[in-house]
């Protein structure tokens, strides 16, 4: 059973065009009728719905740590930081999550999206051995902005 979402106002509309183009199940809160509800009305909304909110901002951090330090319950939050990730790393990770996600296994707490940061790839030695590399992942993006990895000696 695939999972739906539900957008919250700061989604730029080009990841809710990108979801419904790939099939997964999108309503926005503008045509929900609920653009102008509070952060906790706007959560308790997607929770009635079983819609996991999508949504990039960060007041609803604290709302999901406050319910989850007082027990309240509330559907999964998708988070996206502004600066995360591309649309199209975020479109991508939506549909895995939607189509491959049971229901209830995001419920009460906050996805980070991107799922990862930097994607290994398979190494092979230049000589044509398939064998493993200790390699060097760059998480600082001002030295290394398309997560490159640097081989650095083979094994």
């Amino acid at each position: 059973m695939a999972l739906a979402v539900y957008m919250d106002v700061h989604v730029p509309l080009v990841i809710t065009a990108g979801l419904r183009r790939r099939g997964i199940d999108v309503l926005t809160n503008q045509e929900d009728g609920t653009a102008e509800l509070d952060d906790e009305s706007l959560l308790d909304r997607a929770t009635a719905l079983v819609r996991l909110l999508l949504t990039q901002d960060q007041d609803f951090l604290r709302i999901a740590s406050d319910r989850q330090g007082s027990g309240i319950p509330f559907v999964g939050i998708l988070f996206a930081h502004q600066q995360g990730a591309s649309l199209g790393r975020i479109i991508e990770d939506i549909e895995l999550i939607a189509t491959c996600g049971e229901p209830g296994e995001f419920s009460d707490r906050v996805t980070y999206l991107p799922l990862q940061r930097d994607p290994l790839t398979h190494l092979v030695r230049p000589d044509g051995w398939d064998e493993p590399a200790e390699i060097i992942f760059a998480t600082d993006r001002r030295h290394d902005p398309k997560g490159m990895i640097e081989v650095v000696s083979w094994n």
